[in-house]
C-alpha cells in the first residue's frame, strides 16, 4: 500500500515538473483536478487573426480515476475542441474568431464543469486593427515603432548584464500614459486599467497599490533626460511580449 502511494506521489511530482516547464499549473480548492494554465493570454492580436492555444485538464487525485465534464466558453467567439472531456488527461484546443470584434481589451472565461468541481479559466486578448510593435537595437538610437522611424535622445543598452529599454517610446506605442509626480518623484504609468508607480532608485514598482519586486540591480536609470527601465519590467509588469535576437543585438516588443 505504501509503495502504491509512493508511486502516485512520484507521478504527480513528475507531471507537475513537466508542465511547469511551460506554464504555471492552476489548482483550485473548489475542484479535484488540475488545469495546466492559470490564464490563456493571447496578448495582442489583429481582427483578421484566428489565434489558438491549448490547455490540459489533468486528474492527479482519486487514484487517477477518469473524470468527465463539459467546457463552456462565456462568449461565442471563443471556440473549444472538444467541448466535452472524459479520462485522466484531456488536451483542449482553444481558437478565437475575432472577425466580429472591434478594437479593445477583452477578458472572458472558459467554464469547466464536472462532477469533480467547476473551474473558471480566464481568457485575455487585446484586439487591435494593426499589430503594435517596437523594434530596436542595443547601442543604437534608431527605433522602429509601428513602421515609423524614431530617433531617441539616448540608445538602449546593457548594463550589469541587464538590458535597459526606453520607457517613453514603448509607452507611446502601446497607448500607455506617463505622468510624473514631482512631490514623490515617482513616475506614474496608466496602462490597461493598471496604475503603475515607479519609485526613483528602487528595484520595485507598485501596481494598483501592490508592491512588485524586480531583480536586485533593476532600478530606473536616466540617460540624456530619457528614462530607461530593465527589460524585465516590460515583460513582467506591462505584460508585453519581447523577442530578443541575440545575433543582431536587437529586440522586438509586441
Amino acid at each position: 500500500m505504501k509503495t502504491k502511494k509512493l508511486m502516485i506521489l512520484l507521478i504527480v511530482v513528475f507531471l507537475y515538473s513537466f508542465f511547469s516547464m511551460f506554464t504555471a499549473i492552476s489548482i483550485s480548492k473548489d475542484c479535484d483536478y488540475v488545469v495546466s494554465h492559470p490564464l490563456l493570454d493571447f496578448h495582442q492580436c489583429t481582427i483578421s487573426e484566428s489565434p489558438s492555444m491549448h490547455f490540459f485538464i489533468l486528474n492527479f487525485w482519486e487514484q487517477f480515476k477518469n473524470i468527465e465534464g463539459k467546457i463552456k466558453p462565456s462568449v461565442t467567439w471563443i471556440n473549444v475542441s472538444p467541448s466535452e472531456f472524459k479520462g485522466r488527461s484531456t488536451e483542449i484546443q482553444v481558437k478565437l474568431d475575432l472577425s466580429t470584434l472591434s478594437s479593445g481589451l477583452y477578458r472572458e472565461t472558459i467554464e469547466i464543469i464536472s462532477d469533480y468541481g467547476n473551474f473558471s479559466l480566464p481568457v485575455r486578448v487585446d484586439v487591435v486593427e494593426k499589430t503594435k510593435f517596437v523594434s530596436l537595437v542595443f547601442d543604437s538610437p534608431y527605433v522602429i515603432a509601428n513602421h515609423e522611424r524614431v530617433v531617441l535622445s539616448a540608445a538602449p543598452y546593457v548594463a550589469r548584464s541587464i538590458p535597459y529599454l526606453p520607457l517613453r517610446v514603448i509607452c507611446d506605442t502601446f497607448g500607455a500614459t506617463i505622468q510624473y509626480n514631482a512631490d514623490t518623484r515617482h513616475i506614474m504609468i496608466l496602462y490597461e486599467n493598471n496604475r503603475i508607480e515607479i519609485p526613483r532608485d528602487q528595484n520595485y514598482v507598485i501596481v494598483n497599490g501592490e508592491r512588485r519586486n524586480l531583480c536586485a540591480d533593476c532600478t530606473p536609470e536616466i540617460r540624456n533626460y530619457s528614462t530607461f527601465l530593465p527589460m524585465e519590467f516590460f515583460q513582467e509588469v506591462m505584460n508585453l511580449q519581447i523577442y530578443r535576437h541575440y545575433n543582431l543585438r536587437a529586440v522586438t516588443i509586441e
